[in-house]
């Protein structure tokens, strides 16, 4: 992704992840250059972003991007929410090579 601009983006179901970007990879790798977020919210995790990487090969690249304003709402009603203002990384990764 490059050159984007994401203004006041939201993910307003209650519980919802990453207010402009949601993504969830085995081995892919998200690369985002030369863009902003600006005011993103959401009620969960990465108020901008929220990626879920299910192996340890994926990954998140960034080159000159901006985090303008971006949060998580608060109000969740468990400690588990309200991670990652800007980025929220969930990691799953298991040393068991059947997974």
């Amino acid at each position: 992704m490059k050159q984007c601009e994401f203004n006041d983006c939201k993910a307003v179901n209650n519980g919802s992840s990453g207010g402009a970007l949601w993504t969830k990879f085995d081995s892919s790798r998200l690369t985002i250059n030369d863009s902003s977020f600006i005011r993103c919210t959401c009620t969960q995790n990465g108020g901008a972003i929220a990626q879920v990487q299910l192996r340890n090969d994926g990954g998140i690249g960034l080159c000159n991007v901006t985090f303008t304003e971006c949060k998580t709402i608060a109000g969740s009603i468990s400690q588990n929410f309200g991670w990652g203002g800007g980025i929220y990384i969930f990691v799953k990764y298991s040393t068991d090579p059947n997974m």
